[in-house]
């Protein structure tokens, strides 16, 4: 398969600058250690003492990465935050061309001459990554943004990440996002970008670019010479059915390209754009047609009409790319006509309106210095300006609808602008009539191409439901999986989504430790930086559910999660007895919120049904439940979930005040945790379904809770602390304690078992083909263990202590070899009839056991189960030795 060869940026990243752009301020702070951590390589620290810009960091390639959000918190719309974060980069640019950077080594500081080259040539390449809007149909991202999801993949070993040391082969998983899969994706087919350009992509969707081992680039060949092919403006394009296809935007091309040609992709002139065509309207579209069919053996795609399922058009990806003239459009409106959307452009514009009269730098950092809730001499803070001074403008709708196409022709310009200031401007008399009129004038004069790239797809991560559905089933692969209920999907959709999982290496496990959860339903479950312990019979994780970032660590607790579930940061350190019970279906959310006035740690709890729309009115399902059901059975009225101000037409569940606010709290011996009972009506919602739950204890308890809506969360949220919780799950030394607590049960004969799930679930929940790559690590790490009370005890004549470790570790193999059921390979069966009868009490001592470990690893290399088994009958003959030698010892 094609996996992820690593969530690390390409060593020899096409672009100068990379923009990473965030909902807000205080959420460009926090993901500042995600950049860090998976978007580039930081570990040869890089010190720029011209950097001013806090939120610039410096890769080890030289690359600049820029953490950033539109400013003083002004709303300017794809297009706006596109000019915003273009000004940003070429700013930190300029400040590092006079000083080159220096790296820190062991040898002191050197300059780099290589940087020196980098700092000459013009205006730098820009890759611009939006992180998208408020999330509101996906409120678990509401926090750091969708552009964050977590995402389990796999990727290749690298000899030194970050400074640490890791083994030179193999495959290991990690938690990467859609900003980091997204960065790696573009350095790969950007390569040879003319110097200047300008790339701007959306981080919340997914890209995958290759569907074999062969890799293509953008062919710029021809451009770099070319006056006008540097002026040409293109989207990235891949086919998408008519069903996702009508949801976004899709190009129209006179020729289709065909995935047998051997050279790089090229890019053709536009025929025509369509924004969320109706898929009526792609069928209607003739010469050029819009839709083609994909036929799959041959991997050619034809014009083709019919009826088909497999009906495709070219959707436009979100990547648009403005080669060195046409971003030089971009650069001179960021100076003059457009200025309201860059940072400098707004204190100018701010410091003009009071009067300052200092000139020059010193007036400029006198207003970047005013926080933006400070007012002036003219009663208006900055940010209050920067609301109403900038231009919101869609770098789609506004931007790309202004450029030239096959279907437009500067010969009705007159007209063409006419309508283009209707959809914009009131009347004649608006104040942003001149900046429109502006805007349309200079991109009319750009023409507007296309890259199709035929093996490309795309997947957009819109909803819960969406996410959900994704981590599993993507996470499934090509292997069969127990039939998960899915909203409105077709088989075929279902396929699309392994074969992209497949593409970037999704996983179901990654930085996860769970124990005392049974693999026969956990298995088809997704589990990323989490801890879930439970030594409850009752404990479950139902199919298709989804747990990210959670700690909960319930040794006496009944932990049982309905199938199809998402929980995200759930925290329960709890060693008391107690339970909690997610119904199916169902989404909980935990995030930490900013403290007040040193109060204790609180917590909003996000609680909504996994298929629930946010903004659909009148409101038909809450908790995944019939609304006005719910409303019957409990009692509740509208004015118990609304504000009366809300109006009935704008009431839904983005303004339903329904999440509670909920207490950290501790009690003595029992650990710390955040009081979930109050769940328990949501629970009997389900379970009970006649009973009158008006007088329910969790009702009364959830009414009783301050609650706010999920428009209310983002301001509330504490988004540095989220980061660092996410950080500091630790799934590492859960497995460190467990195998320390295993041996301890071992060399101290204590009656207690000795339980590996934490194993089998990791091995259990790997496709089969990524199976002993994942879990290899695992497995080893846990024998080692295993090995080391063995030596111990034969050295210490503890023959009873060797004979039950040789039992525990047949048991594990056994179970191991049950679950695998790979016979790939023809066993090794005689070798190992040999050894076993070899062993006996007499001869056996600390080499016979070398050589035990020793034929174990050549068993293990293939994973054969047959093997295994075969192995695991050597291992109970050495404890049969072990239990002969203690009773000819008693004698």
């Amino acid at each position: 398969p094609n996996q992820a060869s690593s969530t690390m940026k390409a060593a020899m990243c096409p672009f100068d600058v990379i923009v990473i752009t965030s909902p807000d301020l205080e959420s460009s702070h926090a993901v500042r250690d995600l950049i860090k951590s998976s978007c580039g390589d930081f570990s040869s620290l890089i010190q720029d003492e011209t950097l001013r810009n806090e939120n610039a960091m410096r890769a080890s390639d030289g690359t600049i990465f820029i953490s950033s959000c539109d400013p003083y918190g002004a709303r300017m719309g794809s297009g706006g935050g596109t000019i915003a974060a273009m000004a940003e980069a070429d700013e930190v640019y300029s400040q590092l061309m006079a000083v080159p950077p220096h790296r820190c080594n062991g040898d002191g500081i050197t300059i780099n001459e290589q940087y020196k080259e980098q700092m000459t040539g013009g205006p730098p390449t820009v890759l611009i990554c939006h992180a998208g809007g408020e999330s509101s149909r996906c409120p678990t991202q509401i926090t750091l943004g969708k552009a964050w999801t977590s995402l389990p993949v796999i990727q290749r070993e690298l000899s030194c990440a970050n400074g640490a040391n890791v083994s030179k082969t193999g495959i290991v998983t990690d938690v990467s996002n859609p900003t980091s899969l997204l960065i790696s994706a573009l350095s790969e087919i950007f390569v040879g970008v003319p110097k200047g350009s300008v790339v701007v992509a959306a981080s919340d969707v997914l890209l995958s670019f290759h569907s074999s081992s062969t890799s293509k680039t953008i062919d710029f060949q021809n451009i770099a010479g070319d006056e006008e092919g540097l002026k040409k403006v293109f989207g990235l394009a891949v086919p998408a059915p008519l069903e996702t296809a009508k949801n976004h935007g899709v190009f129209v091309l006179e020729k289709s390209p065909s995935t047998s040609e051997s050279k790089n992709w090229g890019i053709q002139y536009t025929s025509k754009v369509l924004q969320k065509p109706p898929v009526n309207e792609m069928k209607a579209i003739k010469n050029p047609p819009c839709v083609f069919h994909h036929f799959a053996k041959t991997q050619e795609y034809e014009s083709d009409a019919n009826n088909s399922e497999d009906l495709m058009a070219w959707i436009d990806t979100g990547v648009v790319t403005f080669l060195p003239h046409a971003a030089k459009v971009l650069r001179e409106s960021a100076l003059i006509q457009l200025r309201c959307c860059t940072s400098r452009g707004l204190e100018d514009m701010y410091s003009e309106r009071n009067n300052f009269v200092e000139l020059g730098i010193e007036k400029r950092q006198k207003v970047s210095h005013l926080e933006s809730h400070e007012q002036t001499v003219s009663g208006q803070s900055l940010g209050e300006f920067a609301q109403t001074a900038t231009l919101k403008i869609d770098l789609y709708s506004d931007m790309l609808q202004a450029m030239q196409t096959g279907s437009t022709s500067l010969n009705h310009f007159d007209s063409s602008l006419r309508r283009y200031l209707e959809k914009r401007c009131v009347d004649d008399a608006s104040e942003n009539k001149a900046q429109w009129q502006w805007l349309f004038s200079e991109f009319s004069k750009l023409k507007l191409f296309t890259c199709a790239i035929p093996t490309g797809s795309f997947f957009h991560l819109g909803t819960t439901w969406e996410l959900a559905d994704f981590l599993t089933i993507g996470a499934s692969h090509f292997e069969e999986v127990p039939e998960i209920a899915l909203r409105n999907d077709t088989s075929s959709h279902k396929q699309r989504m392994r074969s992209f999982g497949n593409s970037i290496g999704l996983v179901r496990r990654s930085g996860t430790f769970i124990s005392g959860f049974p693999t026969e339903t956990s298995r088809y479950s997704t589990a990323l930086n989490s801890v879930l312990v439970s030594k409850s019979t009752g404990s479950a994780i139902g199919e298709g559910s989804v747990i990210e970032h959670s700690f909960m660590n319930c040794p006496n607790s009944t932990i049982e999660i309905g199938e199809r579930c998402l929980l995200s940061g759930i925290r329960m350190n709890f060693n008391g007895c107690s339970s909690i019970h997610i119904p199916s279906g169902l989404c909980l959310q935990m995030l930490p919120l900013k403290k007040s006035n040193g109060k204790k740690k609180s917590y909003i709890c996000i609680c909504l049904g996994v298929d629930d729309p946010i903004k659909d009115v009148p409101v038909k399902t809450i908790f995944g439940m019939d609304f006005q059901c719910v409303l019957q059975r409990s009692g509740l009225t509208e004015s118990d979930i609304w504000d009366e101000i809300i109006p009935s037409s704008r009431r839904m569940l983005w303004n339903a005040k329904i999440h509670p606010i909920l207490h950290h709290s501790s009690s003595k011996g029992d650990g710390s945790h955040v009081d979930l009972t109050y769940l328990n009506w949501i629970h009997e919602l389900y379970t009970q379904n006649d009973i009158d739950l008006k007088s329910s204890s969790g009702l009364k308890h959830w009414k009783s809770l301050r609650k706010l809506s999920i428009s209310e969360i983002r301001e509330n949220v504490d988004a540095s602390a989220e980061a660092l919780h996410r950080r500091s799950i630790p799934s590492g030394k859960f497995v460190e304690s467990r195998l320390s607590e295993i041996s301890e049960i071992l060399m101290n004969r204590k009656h207690e078992p000795c339980n590996f799930d934490f194993v089998f679930d990791l091995v259990s929940s790997s496709s089969s083909e990524n199976m002993s790559s994942i879990s290899r690590p695992l497995v080893s790490q846990s024998l080692r263990t295993l090995d080391s009370v063995a030596f111990k005890a034969i050295k210490e004549k503890s023959y009873d202590i060797a004979g039950r470790v040789f039992m525990t570790m047949s048991l594990m193999l056994s179970d191991l070899a049950t679950i695998i059921c790979i016979d790939k390979k023809q066993s090794n069966k005689n070798e190992l009839l040999k050894l076993s009868s070899d062993i006996n009490m007499e001869s056996f001592d600390l080499s016979t056991l070398e050589l035990i470990v020793s034929v174990r690893k050549k068993v293990l290399i293939s994973y054969n189960a047959q093997s295994i088994f075969c192995f695991c009958e050597v291992l109970e003959t050495a404890s049969s030795a072990m239990t002969k030698r203690c009773i000819s010892a008693n004698k």
